[in-house]
Parts: C-alpha cells; sequence; structure tokens
C-alpha cells in the first residue's frame, strides 16, 4: 500500500504514513460469512414439530367428531360407565336423561351393580367392535325421529350413517357365561355435530 499524498510505500494495516503524518482510510476487514448450521437445524426442527402438532391436532378434532369417532365415544362411555361422554355424543332419546348429572349419576350406580355381580362371578369385562358403516338417506327415516332430534339440538339433520356394532361382554373364566349382542346403531348430524341418535333404529 502507498500513501496518497507523499507516495511512501506502507504496510497494509498501517493507519498513518511514517514520513507525512496522513491519516489512512482503515480499510474494513474480510469477515468470513458466519456458518448458521446449528441456528438453521434449529429453525427446521421447530418447523416440522408445528407441521406435526397441527397434523395431529386436526386429525383429533376432525376424527373425534366424525360419525365414526362419535359412535366410538358414546360405546367407550357405555362400556365404561362414563355418563358425561354418553351424554356428549347421544341424544336425549337413547340415554333418557334429563340433565348430565343425572346421565352421570345413573352410570355410576351401574357401575357399583355391575362391579359388584362381576365380583360375584370372578370378573366382568365388555368389549365393542364397529363390523359395518353404511350411510342412510334422510328420507328413510321416521319424521318422528328427526324432530325430536332437530328440536332437542335446535338445528337442522343434514346426515346420517348407521352402524352394525358387535358387544361382547366376557364374565368370569367359564366362556358358558360370555354374551355377544349384535346391535344397529343410527349416527346423525346436526348442525355441525355427530349424535348417537337411536339404537336398534
Amino acid at each position: 500500500m502507498f500513501c496518497p499524498k507523499c507516495g511512501n510505500q506502507l504496510p497494509d494495516d498501517a493507519a498513518f504514513c511514517g514520513a507525512c503524518g496522513q491519516q489512512l482510510a482503515a480499510s474494513a476487514p474480510v469477515q468470513k460469512p458466519k456458518v448458521q448450521v446449528k441456528k438453521s437445524w434449529i429453525a427446521i426442527s421447530a418447523a416440522v414439530l408445528v407441521v406435526a402438532l397441527v397434523v395431529v391436532l386436526c386429525v383429533t378434532l376432525i376424527g373425534g367428531n366424525s360419525a365414526k369417532g362419535v359412535l366410538e365415544k358414546y360405546l367407550d362411555g357405555m362400556t365404561g360407565f362414563d355418563g358425561a361422554k354418553i351424554w356428549e355424543n347421544a341424544s336425549v332419546r337413547v340415554h333418557g336423561c334429563d340433565t348430565k348429572e343425572e346421565c352421570v349419576a345413573e352410570m355410576e350406580e351401574m357401575k357399583t351393580q355391575m362391579n359388584s355381580y362381576g365380583d360375584m362371578l370372578g370378573g366382568m369385562k365388555t368389549n365393542y367392535t364397529i363390523t359395518a358403516e353404511t350411510p342412510v338417506s334422510l328420507s328413510s327415516l321416521s319424521s318422528s325421529l328427526v324432530d325430536d332430534i332437530e328440536e332437542e339440538r335446535a338445528a337442522t339433520v343434514t346426515e346420517a350413517v348407521a352402524f352394525t356394532v358387535e358387544v361382547s361382554v366376557s364374565i368370569g373364566n367359564s366362556s358358558a357365561l360370555n354374551q355377544t349382542q349384535t346391535m344397529e346403531m343410527l349416527v346423525i348430524k346436526v348442525g355441525d355435530k355427530w349424535l348417537v341418535a337411536d339404537e336398534d333404529y
């Protein structure tokens, strides 16, 4: 490097000319680009995690409010003696209760009775299997059923699906006491919610 005032040769990192005292413009140091590998991986991992959570949430919400999802919640309530699940996923014509509290109390009483009965016989276990799903034409439904549901929920019935459900009860260690029953369940969409509307309709 040379001094712009007197032409004296200077080292590249000189701040002043040693011959004439001229202040030299300091050259900006060349910076190497920073490697952002760690931060990039963190950002990518966070984005993947957010997408995965959104997918799980969507599947849960959509699946839980599908006809089959609502029926499964209702059946879980029935086999687990959970009155709250039954109340939330079935119509009054199915559970016959006026309030959620009444439904919960009835199922608690039934649970106590069934546990007592099961204890005497060596235990009891109830399972269900959904074996068939068939769309149902609204015109084939009884007008009284549709009217009852629409009045109860203050919304319009727009879809209906019939399910065949096999319920099995295992009692004690003897297969002679085991029972299996096949039921036809009707699940309808009223407003934006699916609801178990009838059994053996």
